[in-house]
């Protein structure tokens, strides 16, 4: 496994740090480990941690709701370390349900991060924070885009499947 110094600077939110910082992040961290098969996220439920993938790889599903009740998965993404990739990240700046779930789909070891011990971070050393925050924004921009090109594309199909 890699040195957790050089994942976190692999890690858009940490790309900012400096190696003190870096050290100073590598104190919250809590390896977790998770069996394949196991849920690491539920969607709906209430979250607060955020998680880098060290080993294994995880499935982003959300349950779609059909009009007539029934309800089914959709695969959203598979992630890997080579993603250098977060997961769960909003739940460190709002106290909202998760917006999907996460399966192991291999044992996984991840790195995890809790919002108070975060917090406390930002409250301790505010120019770390703000180097934090800028990462977690950026990230979210990124998010966002995808997400809007996403919906204009399939707006776009259903366009033309309806039209024909």
């Amino acid at each position: 496994m890699k040195d957790p110094k050089d994942i976190i600077k692999d890690i858009v939110i940490f790309s900012r740090l400096s190696d003190n910082d870096i050290k100073i992040i590598s104190n919250i961290l809590r390896e977790v480990r998770f069996k394949e098969g196991e849920t690491i996220i539920e969607e709906d439920e209430e979250g607060n941690t955020m998680y880098i993938i060290l080993e294994g790889e995880v499935e982003i599903s959300k349950t779609l709701s059909l009009g007539n009740q029934d309800k089914m998965d959709k695969i959203l993404t598979r992630l890997t370390p080579e993603s250098h990739e977060v997961i769960g990240e909003m739940a460190l700046i709002a106290r909202e349900k998760r917006s999907a779930s996460v399966t192991a789909l291999s044992d996984c070891v991840l790195y995890e991060i809790k919002r108070d011990d975060l917090n406390r971070i930002i409250e301790e050393n505010p120019c770390l924070g703000i180097k934090i925050l800028y990462g977690l924004c950026e990230l979210l921009s990124k998010r966002l885009k995808k997400a809007g090109d996403d919906i204009i594309k399939l707006s776009t199909a259903l366009a033309i499947a309806l039209s024909g």
